[in-house]
């Protein structure tokens, strides 16, 4: 089994946990969650943080939970990873960006973290960010982070150094590991190759939108339009979205630079408006080893042979259990049609 300690709040061990029900719920596009129980016996109000030895993220214990059966009292430790700290942080006063995505995310994070504990934050970039432009006002901040990483795929990640006690942010994409490349070795799941099992399969296209009229600042007849076109060519389904809270301050943005925040503004709610298509599925170890074969984020083939489909999807969760001395890996693929976004921008 694994090694779980409780921390206080000074992130020093105040105990070694042992329970046989571990739920470890880790998110891509959104904070990851966790639930462990123990008995009660075993609880202290000193614990304030769960580590798990080989894990990257720390858990911050939120929602002591006492529950009693037929076998006994026991007290669920449940929370959020250190992502969701910085959603104590709001975007206050308007933030403005206009650069490359990582860059302006770091930038809004060391300007908006004020004085959460021992986090530092990174300086490594990822190599193929796109430029972005966005104002921002009252959101809070990771919820923000997310949104705004989203449009391009990418993640942020708060990971815990045990021996430092700092927490590190950092922006992140996970490795592509389709036959589409060359550099990182390929990772297939399949029914045919027996690394597939309980696989449910969704797609619903029944909300989708490909083109969108975005009223910003302004009365009718004055009000500012921008159009966001992502049918490459085709057929239009069109929306309206409604961005009057992206205020217009000429003395601190051009105009040009006011259309190309709504026009991002559209992008990230035009992802309410996508064809959905998710695949889960427990995965076995047969063939690849997980974190280190794969891991959250990564980009794999995945063909589910009775529905004849084959799909390259990014890996959005991992859920894991570790119940009754086994460890069981349920994998979460979202294959989001990002290409006609990445047009958008370029044609800006």
């Amino acid at each position: 089994m694994i090694d779980i300690y409780a921390l206080d709040a000074n992130y020093d061990i105040c105990a070694i946990i042992s329970s046989n029900n571990v739920q470890w719920n880790r998110k891509y596009y959104e904070c990851g969650d966790f639930s462990i129980q123990i008995s009660a016996g075993d609880y202290s109000s000193d614990m304030k943080y769960i580590y798990i030895n080989g894990r990257k993220e720390l858990g911050m214990i939120q929602k002591p939970l006492y529950t009693q059966d037929i076998n006994g009292d026991y007290i669920q430790l449940i929370g959020f990873f250190l992502e969701n700290e910085l959603n104590d942080k709001i975007v206050y006063p308007t933030f403005y960006a206009k650069g490359k995505t990582d860059v302006e995310i770091y930038r809004l994070i060391n300007t908006y973290k004020e004085d959460i504990p021992n986090l530092e934050v990174s300086d490594s970039m990822v190599s193929d960010a796109q430029n972005i432009e966005f104002q921002e006002t009252y959101g809070n901040l990771a919820d923000v982070c997310y949104e705004k990483l989203e449009t391009q795929e990418l993640s942020q990640r708060v990971v815990y150094d045990f021996v430092t006690k700092k927490k590190m942010y950092e922006i992140y994409r996970g490795k592509d590991r389709t036959q589409s490349q060359n550099e990182n070795n390929f990772v297939v799941f399949s029914t045919e190759f027996g690394n597939v099992n309980s696989a449910t399969v969704e797609e619903d296209s029944s909300n989708y939108k490909n083109w969108a009229l975005i009223g910003g600042s302004g009365e009718e007849p004055n009000r500012i339009f921008v159009e966001l076109d992502l049918s490459n060519g085709g057929y239009k389904k069109k929306t309206f979205i409604d961005a009057k809270s992206e205020s217009y301050d000429s003395k601190k943005q051009t105009l040009s630079e006011y259309k190309a925040a709504l026009k991002q503004y559209g992008i990230e709610k035009m992802l309410d408006y996508q064809v959905i298509q998710n695949v889960d599925f427990k995965s076995t170890e047969s063939g690849y080893e997980y974190l280190i074969d794969y891991d959250l984020g990564d980009k794999c083939d995945v063909v589910i042979e009775p529905l004849q489909l084959a799909l390259e999807a990014r890996i959005i969760a991992i859920y894991e259990v570790f119940k009754d001395n086994t460890h069981t890996i349920e994998l979460e693929f979202g294959n989001k049609r990002l290409s006609s976004y990445q047009k958008a921008r370029l044609d800006r």
